[in-house]
């Protein structure tokens, strides 16, 4: 309410240059939103003028707010220039004449030194930030034939703003907005999207590159992570902007770049002595299917033809991968896609989804499948019957875990959401059986993908590209010692704790600054667990592949607990987080 009561007037209070230069000294959430505010009441008593009255009016104070607050944005390496940034890119986008592109420039290149002492506050303000691009973006798109100068979305620098980020949530959300931009986003991004030259397994240094200085090291290790990151995207972009373009050629682009990056799948298998795909590019691909067939039926990107098309590539990809997170994922890909809109399951009888899940985990060869695929394939068999997706798969490992979220409606209940599973769901809203697998699989991961340069992680992927778990996730838990890696600082390396013999090699569990890739276990989803093995609390008090007592499996969970509570003691109370942010609210 101060707010839009504010909107009314802040063009009279921004003329004042005393006023104007202490407010953008520090801008609280609220003036970013009146500017907001006030820029659509602007644009909306400009459309019944004439054009050239329309532009000149448009020369007035909604440029001048979008010009104070780049220039502010500019001069700030905090989180504040990130909500400067947002509100610019949301008035400009009204504008007649945007130069959303070059607010988007500027973003770029001050994006590596905008940092905060508090990792969670920063966090939440990129994620604002990109959704509002992506937003702000769109409506460019939209007024293409209404704006007085030619202007384009600048898809290409949130593309490279992707490669600069080292946090894998706001990546993800980036892949999201680019995916969602159709056939703008494929063509400005279209040298971008096909598997790059460096998605084979990486090779052994030489011997020249094993004694280069520690800059240099530095250098080659900064542009590995570099490349790996855009990889990742490339991969994510893949299969969502198939369903997000519009027009004949573009379609035919998008199919060929997936096309492209589905031949490496299972290349080093069935051709022997050929270099496959990456697996942590695999992942990345298989994931894009998912976010894809996320889409409904009336979701704006949800094409009957391209949702035709992906259903049969997700299928071929799910034959031919042999790697237990691509699988799974995959799974999951395909039960959203046979899903009906409609209130009632998608399979007459619980034989159909039996059967179902079987073709499609169905491998010409008849091994046995990772334990993970095994418990997925259960649940995606009850989410077909019961026709509620969100309590026995999710969208994505590390954004479910991290919001405790609501629980599901009733499966009757009408769906408000163009989304299966929309970003608010929660940990809560899981079946228990889903919810210690998913546990079990962000375990498995942040083992795998704790920091270091991409060529380590991909080599601990590698290790765990079997059917079998690791001693200390099927059995006893004591190697993975989470206490010992509590520490902001501490660090371990892979396989120095393991059982003797131990095949994965990499234990302990990582501490906070190594576990980047991924996501922090919170207290209370560990806490959770720890209940789901207590007494009484469920028939059968362990998973069918955890071989351990439930009491040690609670003791491990106690110590996750205990691990994650310096953790939740530094973030700030949500209230101070979003003060002074132009947070979702706006």
């Amino acid at each position: 309410m101060q707010a839009y009561l504010g909107s009314r007037l802040i063009d009279v209070a921004m003329a004042d240059a005393r006023y104007r230069q202490d407010a953008l000294e520090d801008p609280g959430r609220e003036l970013l939103i009146a500017l907001v505010l006030h820029s659509r009441a602007e644009a909306r008593s400009a459309r019944p003028t004439t054009a050239s009255a329309r532009a000149t009016r448009n020369g007035g104070a909604r440029r001048v707010h979008r010009d104070l607050l780049r220039q502010a944005a500019r001069d700030r390496t905090g989180v504040k220039a990130l909500d400067l940034y947002a509100a610019a890119l949301e008035i400009d986008s009204v504008d007649d004449a945007p130069v959303h592109r070059a607010i988007a420039e500027d973003l770029q290149q001050d994006w590596p030194t905008i940092s905060a002492q508090d990792v969670r506050t920063l966090e939440e303000a990129k994620l604002n930030l990109v959704r509002r691009f992506g937003e702000a973006a769109r409506q460019v798109t939209d007024r293409a034939g209404q704006l007085a100068r030619p202007a384009s979305p600048a898809y290409r620098q949130l593309y490279r703003i992707s490669c600069l980020e080292p946090s894998y949530p706001i990546r993800l959300a980036i892949a999201q907005e680019i995916g969602a931009g159709g056939d703008v986003a494929l063509g400005q991004l279209e040298r971008h999207l096909g598997p790059p030259a460096w998605s084979q397994p990486p090779r052994a240094r030489t011997g020249s590159r094993r004694h280069a200085d520690a800059q240099q090291e530095r250098e080659e290790a900064e542009r590995e992570e570099r490349t790996w990151r855009e990889g990742i995207t490339r991969a994510w972009l893949a299969p969502l902007l198939v369903g997000s373009v519009s027009s004949a050629r573009r379609v035919r682009e998008a199919q060929r770049h997936l096309e492209r990056w589905l031949g490496l799948v299972g290349e080093e298998r069935s051709r022997p002595g050929r270099d496959g795909l990456r697996l942590s590019f695999e992942v990345a691909l298989a994931q894009g299917f998912k976010y894809a067939a996320n889409r409904r039926g009336e979701h704006p990107h949800a094409r009957p033809q391209a949702r035709v098309y992906l259903v049969e590539q997700a299928t071929e990809m799910l034959r031919e991968t042999r790697f237990w997170f691509s699988r799974l994922t995959l799974l999951h890909a395909l039960c959203l896609w046979s899903l009906p809109d409609g209130q009632q399951p998608a399979r007459g009888s619980d034989t159909d989804a039996r059967t179902l899940v079987e073709q499609w985990l169905a491998t010409p060869d008849g091994g046995s499948e990772h334990p993970f695929v095994t418990e997925a394939a259960v649940l995606t068999v009850w989410a077909l019957e019961t026709g509620q997706p969100e309590r026995f798969i999710w969208i994505d490992e590390s954004g479910i875990v991290a919001r405790v979220g609501s629980r599901p409606a009733g499966p009757q209940a009408w769906r408000k959401h163009n989304l299966w599973i929309p970003p608010s769901t929660g940990w809560t809203a899981l079946h228990r059986r889903a919810l210690r697998l998913v546990a079990d699989v962000l375990l498995l991961l942040n083992l795998a993908e704790r920091r270091g340069r991409p060529g380590g992680r991909e080599r601990r992927l590698q290790r765990t590209n079997r059917n079998d778990l690791p001693p200390c996730l099927a059995g006893e838990r004591e190697p993975l010692d989470p206490t010992r890696t509590a520490g902001l600082t501490a660090t371990a390396e892979p396989g120095s704790n393991c059982t003797p013999g131990c095949p994965f090699e990499l234990c302990p569990y990582p501490s906070r600054s190594e576990a980047s890739y991924r996501v922090e276990l919170s207290e209370a989803f560990c806490r959770h667990q720890q209940a789901l093995s207590g007494r009484g609390a469920i028939r059968r008090r362990t998973a069918p592949w955890q071989e351990v007592i439930p009491s040690d499996l609670r003791r491990f969970w106690r110590q996750m607990g205990q691990r994650a509570q310096p953790l939740d003691r530094d973030r700030k109370p949500r209230g101070d987080r979003s003060r002074g942010t132009a947070g979702s609210q706006g």
